[in-house]
């Protein structure tokens, strides 16, 4: 596993897991995430700490990088643009 450098979390990850990230979000963008929550009726009802699009971001990236803990994970995810 790739255990970030305290202090040091976005250069930790690496090069091919935020290229990863990159095409998955290039593939699946924001407004198709907004648009198929909408279609399912599954937008937010109420407010909370994580919009429903960032939720499926992450459940997708927990996908892609399933060995990894749910920490590791969010910091792959921080380190995308």
């Amino acid at each position: 596993m790739n255990k970030p450098i305290a202090g040091d979390s976005v250069s930790a990850v690496r090069l091919v897991d935020r290229v990863a990230l990159s095409v998955l979000s290039d593939i699946v963008d924001r407004d198709l995430i907004e648009e198929t929550l909408t279609v399912c009726g599954k937008r937010g009802q109420r407010v909370r700490l994580l919009p429903p699009h960032v939720v499926v971001r992450f459940c997708q990236a927990m996908c892609l990088f399933y060995e990894d803990d749910y920490e590791e994970v969010i910091m792959k995810l921080k380190a995308v643009p």
